[in-house]
C-alpha cells in the first residue's frame, strides 16, 4: 500500500486515514522512525508480549521495562523542549 500524507508544524506527521486504519494505529501508539538514507521508514511498534506469544518467543521483562522508561525520558525531554521554545517565543 502506497499513501501520502504531509508534515505540519513542528514536524508534525499525518498519515493519512486509510493507512492508520489498515495498520490500526491510534492516539498513544507507539512507532519507530527509521532513516535509510534520503528515506525515512516509520513502523509502528506492535505489543511485545502479543508479538512474544505469537512467535513463542521468550519475552526479557527488563529489557522492555528499560526501552519503555528510554522512550518515556525521550518524550518528556522533548515536550520540555517545545514548552521552553513556546515561552520564549511568548515574552
Amino acid at each position: 500500500m502506497q499513501a501520502y500524507g504531509k508534515v505540519g508544524k513542528k514536524g508534525t506527521l499525518y498519515p493519512p486515514k486509510s493507512l492508520r486504519e489498515k495498520l490500526e494505529l491510534k492516539e498513544g501508539d507507539m512507532v519507530q522512525y527509521i532513516v535509510k538514507g534520503n528515506n525515512l521508514l516509520v513502523v509502528k511498534i506492535s505489543d511485545p508480549l502479543k508479538v512474544a506469544s505469537e512467535l513463542n518467543i521468550a519475552f526479557d521483562t527488563k529489557k522492555a521495562i528499560n526501552i519503555i522508561g528510554e522512550v518515556r525520558k525521550e518524550s518528556e525531554r522533548e515536550i520540555e523542549e517545545e514548552i521552553l521554545k513556546n515561552i520564549k517565543k511568548d515574552n
